[in-house]
């Protein structure tokens, strides 16, 4: 499985869960399947707006949909997650101290004299 996500991928991923209401839908949907009125009725907002920030949580790539009869159900997808929860990690921890190079270090002193 390839575990390098795209700056593109990691902006998408951020702006979509810029908002608290995708967050609480991507918690909520932690370890079940459940439809934009089940999530409607946890939050006591719309089915629209539901609808809404799961099309923008849908296109960040972090759930997926699968119909259910008349139903279409959500649950996050893990390998999405698992990519994340790896690539954030490596953001958070910036990038890597740079090698001392001894030659370098003398060629920039000497300029300094």
């Amino acid at each position: 499985m390839n575990t390098t996500v795209s700056i593109e991928e990691i902006s998408k991923i951020c702006k979509a869960l810029s908002v608290d209401k995708r967050v609480h839908i991507i918690h909520l949907l932690m370890g079940r399947c459940l439809c934009a009125g089940a999530i409607s009725a946890r939050f006591g907002i719309s089915a629209g707006a539901v609808s809404q920030h799961l099309r923008i949580l849908k296109e960040a790539g972090l759930i997926e949909a699968e119909r259910r009869g008349y139903f279409i159900h959500y649950r996050i997808r893990t390998d999405t997650m698992l990519k994340w929860q790896s690539n954030i990690g490596k953001l958070l921890r910036g990038p890597p101290a740079p090698r001392k190079n001894a030659k370098a270090q003398r060629c920039i002193m000497a300029k300094i004299k």
